[in-house]
């Protein structure tokens, strides 16, 4: 079965390119959550539902875009592909052995250890 482009060309935007310098994806980018009192600001140009789908960050607040849901990390293509699919200070991690282990990295690439958040090789 032929892989599509857009898988791949996903695939390497996501979790960088080996001979790039870049084998292993960046860390999630907010460090706190925001506050369920604070009212979210609007997503005039659809940023956030776009991240949404890819990386889980539904929400969008002071201009920037946080997953704020465990289903935001649970539904997005980072937990099927790369294992984070836990919701942690406002973005989505690696945070189970089992993240690692059912996601398409480590049957493609062999990253079913999971290490500070993310999923790596076994050394």
């Amino acid at each position: 079965m032929k892989t599509p482009t857009w898988f791949l060309a996903f695939s390497l935007l996501v979790t960088g390119c080996s001979s790039c310098g870049k084998s292993t994806p960046p860390a999630p980018e907010p460090t706190a959550a925001p506050s369920e009192s604070s009212s979210a600001l609007a997503d005039p140009d659809g940023l956030c539902a776009k991240l949404c789908r890819i990386s889980g960050r539904c929400k969008a607040q002071d201009g920037k875009c946080f997953a704020h849901r465990q289903e935001d990390c649970s539904n997005c293509a980072a937990c099927r592909i790369l294992g984070y699919c836990t919701l942690k200070d406002g973005g989505c991690v690696a945070g189970s052995a089992d993240d690692c282990r059912n996601s398409s990295g480590c049957q493609l690439n062999g990253t079913c250890t999971l290490r500070d958040g993310k999923c790596v090789k076994a050394e």
